[in-house]
């Protein structure tokens, strides 16, 4: 039996969780990096056992093999002394219990997340520093501010209020200085490409939700990029500015579609094949997500010598929160997702809450290779 404090390489047991047949369970602290796991140690009389040993390790390796909610991700196989164990990863929570979140952005560095902060009283933008774990509160007062968009540069953040009729509104990411108006109609951010140019939303009674650019000047003017008699929304810029995925109802359902960017009438992509909406690219631009039936949905794409997009495949089951806008993010480092979890029926009293859902990548590689 291990006790609390025990080492096993950068583990340390923090207490025990239970034991069967083929080993004991603990709960342990990963200090390499930071994360609670689970540890399933084979004790000293079995770890002397070619045969229980080789076991294990099968055991291990099947799992390691698998992506599943319901199945434990593996992190490592090692060997302390005599005894084998094996680390599994756990949904990480992020930022502090009982407050409610909304719209998580990630910073480009990925140090920050902007968000909107919401409780019985408020709707408000906050900047979260992740390595301080303190947030810091950019808009003050009754309206409400959601939908929160990192500039180019990183040093401010746009969001959509109601405020004075509603429209997209910039403020310093420090919380210094004042909060300044760029649209006059009510309307929500929704990418911003790497040379600043922002493209968002607004709605038109004759052509509903249409997409319009609004480009890094000294005095900026909204222009047209997707007016149709469909909807289109939830609009994402490739990391290297050049395509614009989006969301349309154009089949009469939901489905995402990729377009050249700025230039949009230079061709058009069907990319979900059973519905799907918010879309986000991957950091290096060879993939892109997006939610539909339950599931975050991948696809890999290719753009030379033309453009091509593999077909879309689940990459996990999705439970958490969706709808209202993009509920959902990727870390710059392409191995983490911050998701939106909902309170369970027998939590109802806590807030919706961030969540790191990690080691996707491995499963993406296994689904959908990279072409050669």
């Amino acid at each position: 039996m291990l006790l609390p404090g025990t080492r096993l390489g950068s583990y340390e047991i923090t207490a025990a969780l239970g034991a069967g047949g083929m080993g004991e369970v603990y709960r342990a602290r990963d200090s390499k990096l930071g994360r609670e796991v689970a540890i399933k140690a084979l004790p000293d009389a079995f770890a002397q056992d070619p045969e229980r040993v080789a076991r294990f390790e099968r055991e291990a390796k099947l799992l390691a093999s698998l992506n599943h909610s319901h199945i434990a991700q593996i992190y490592g196989l090692e060997e302390a002394a005599s005894a084998k164990y094996l680390g599994t990863g756990r949904e990480e929570p992020f930022g502090s219990e009982g407050l409610g979140y909304l719209y998580p952005r990630i910073s480009l560095d990925g140090k920050r997340v902007a968000l909107s902060l919401v409780n019985a009283q408020e709707r408000d933008i906050y900047v979260y520093e992740v390595d301080r774990q303190v947030a810091t509160r950019l808009t003050f007062g009754s309206a409400a501010e959601d939908n929160p968009q990192w500039s180019a540069d990183g040093g401010a953040v746009m969001f959509r209020s109601d405020s004075e009729g509603g429209g997209i509104f910039r403020v310093a990411a420090s919380g210094v200085g004042d909060v300044e108006r760029l649209t006059t109609r009510a309307g929500s951010p929704f990418a911003v490409s790497p040379d600043g140019v922002l493209v968002f939303g607004e709605t038109d009674p004759a052509t509903r939700d249409d997409l319009y650019m609004l480009a890094a000047t000294a005095a900026p003017s909204p222009t047209p990029l997707l007016q149709t008699p469909f909807d289109e929304e939830h609009a994402a810029i490739s990391p290297d500015g050049r395509w614009l995925a989006y969301t349309t109802d154009e089949a009469g359902w939901e489905d995402i579609y990729v377009r050249p960017f700025p230039n949009v009438n230079d061709g058009k992509h069907r990319i979900s094949t059973g519905g799907g909406r918010e879309p986000l690219w991957g950091p290096r631009g060879g993939e892109l997500f997006f939610r539909s039936s339950g599931s975050v949905m991948a696809v890999r794409i290719d753009t030379e010598p033309e453009f091509r997009a593999s077909a879309p495949v689940v990459l996990f089951e999705d439970g958490y929160l969706g709808g209202g806008g993009v509920q959902y993010d990727i870390a710059p480092d392409g191995q983490r997702f911050l998701m939106i979890k909902l309170a369970t029926a027998g939590d109802a009293a806590r807030s919706p809450q961030i969540v790191v859902v990690q080691n996707w990548h491995s499963e993406l590689q296994r689904l959908v290779p990279a072409r050669r």
